[in-house]
């Protein structure tokens, strides 16, 4: 029997390797380098580094320096290769409590894309990387069928992986073969984020303008559009649409105008969580004669002023305006005083 040694923690060689954060549906791949940290008593009394080998095997090692054989674990998720790694471990040395296993290097291997692609053939990816990362790269062309790609003789719509259905978006594996149908059924979009170009998305029976833009990787934009237009006339983001349409996206104007009582009217650079007290400073301030109390916002396209407080955010287009007073408070006094000296006179006068 050989039972744990004990190692002064200077002596544990100090592992500075990267930590990969696998997803839950990661198995483990020939060249795949793991970390096994082993533990005793909550305290972790050595690790080492090694290579899957091209087996599927992994050594076991009972110290930093003794190997005494090696298992498989090719094909396991990581908490079903670390149980097995520590039972194996477990019978060399009892007093283990518990070991962790990380993904310090994947391996890198070749898949091979053919169809509607720029270059076809071999293509070298890693062991963390999906089907999308394949299907949305430069390499493939526009006028993809993205709904029907064939994965090693598998039709999976990369659309619904992208919703989080991950059999249709799975981990490539060595050797994968991927295939890109070429499709007639397409929508045409442009707008404000396709700095004037033309750019082509796949159309599915059902889609809406919704799903377009989503499919088109700019879902992030929707709360800056203001208008949509489906071959020319007017729409919602909710209107169905049909292959062969073209869409249109006009964004709201991205500053806000600030008039009135401030020393710089002007318009300033709308920023998502400005205040209007915020706008105002941009603006130069309040003047003399601002009224702090009369602040008020007209909606972009809108036709009413309303007033705010100070803490109102606005939104892209709007414009804030700062109300004046009759008179300042030095104005005031010189009024009160030459209405207070009018009056002496009179009394002098009249007496």
């Amino acid at each position: 029997m050989i039972f744990l040694l004990s190692f002064p923690p200077d002596t544990i060689p100090q592992i500075k390797e990267r930590i990969f954060i696998v997803p839950k549906d990661y198995t483990i791949n020939e060249g795949d380098m793991l970390r096994v940290s082993v533990y005793s008593k909550s305290v972790k009394v050595w690790d080492y580094s090694e290579y899957v080998d091209g087996k599927g095997y992994f050594p076991i090692l009972i110290n930093p320096t003794s190997k005494v054989g090696k298992i498989k674990i090719a094909g396991l998720d990581m908490d079903s290769a670390g149980e097995v790694i520590f039972k194996s471990l477990k019978r060399y040395v009892p007093s283990i409590e518990f070991v962790s296993l990380d993904l310090v290097k994947p391996s890198e291997f070749y898949v091979y894309v053919y169809g509607n692609v720029k270059v076809a053939g071999p293509v070298k990816v890693s062991s963390l990387m999906r089907l999308s990362d394949i299907v949305l790269g430069d390499n493939v062309l526009p006028f993809s069928a993205l709904s029907r790609i064939i994965f090693n003789g598998r039709i999976l719509s990369l659309w619904k992986g992208l919703r989080g259905d991950l059999k249709n978006n799975p981990l490539l594996k060595n050797g994968d073969s991927i295939f890109i149908p070429r499709t007639d059924s397409i929508v045409y979009i442009r707008g404000f984020f396709t700095n004037g170009l033309i750019k082509v998305v796949e159309y599915n029976v059902g889609d809406r303008v919704v799903d377009i833009l989503w499919k088109s990787g700019y879902s992030h934009v929707i709360d800056k559009i203001l208008e949509v237009k489906v071959n020319g006339k007017k729409a919602n983001l909710y209107e169905d649409v049909h292959s062969g349409d073209t869409l249109e996206f006009a964004s709201y104007p991205n500053y806000i105008l600030v008039v009135g009582e401030v020393r710089n009217p002007m318009s300033v650079e709308y920023k998502v969580g400005l205040t209007v007290a915020d706008y105002i400073n941009l603006a130069g301030g309040f003047t003399e004669r601002a009224n702090r109390k009369n602040i008020a916002v007209k909606k972009f396209k809108g036709n009413k002023f309303i007033k705010v407080p100070l803490e109102y955010e606005p939104s892209p287009g709007d414009a804030i305006y700062v109300g004046r007073v009759l008179l300042t408070y030095p104005e005031i006094l010189s009024t009160l005083s030459l209405l207070m000296s009018a009056a002496t006179l009179v009394y002098i006068i009249t007496r």
